[in-house]
């Protein structure tokens, strides 16, 4: 495998491991070329988020998710950075980790960046990664 990725995907995990694991598993699915790997950022959740995280990757038998485990929090920006950071990549998707990823939208996103440029890394995936969203009257 060369050292620069196609795509690495971010995600941010702060005490919602469950969520982060949904996504995960929407993932990995989309995801069978080697040269696509996923950063997940634990922003010193201070839960089991590390554990249960740690677990569903083993349990997965996947070196493409890689968990970074900070122990400091600060903020979206910073944990996006830190995942950044992990490994260089042509590309990079910054993922909302309650994203479940829909079927193809990975490989619409490659297409898409191949097809135009560097301007589709500012291109909203809405309508491929949508999860259903619950509303509660109150």
């Amino acid at each position: 495998m060369s050292s620069q990725l196609d795509l690495l995907i971010v995600l941010i995990n702060y005490k919602t491991p469950e969520m982060t694991c949904d996504c995960l598993a929407s993932l990995l699915p989309e995801i069978p070329n080697s040269n696509i790997h996923v950063a997940v950022v634990d922003n010193d959740s201070r839960d089991d988020s590390v554990k249960q995280i740690e677990s569903w990757i083993i349990k997965n038998s996947t070196d493409q998710v890689h968990l970074i485990s900070s122990e400091y929090n600060g903020g979206f920006a910073f944990g996006n950075n830190l995942g950044i950071s992990y490994k260089n990549a042509n590309n990079y998707l910054l993922l909302n980790s309650d994203t479940v990823v829909r079927k193809g939208a990975i490989e619409v996103l490659l297409e898409t960046i191949k097809a135009i440029g560097r301007v589709a890394q500012l291109l909203r995936l809405d309508k491929f990664c949508l999860r259903p969203h619950t509303t509660r009257s109150i």
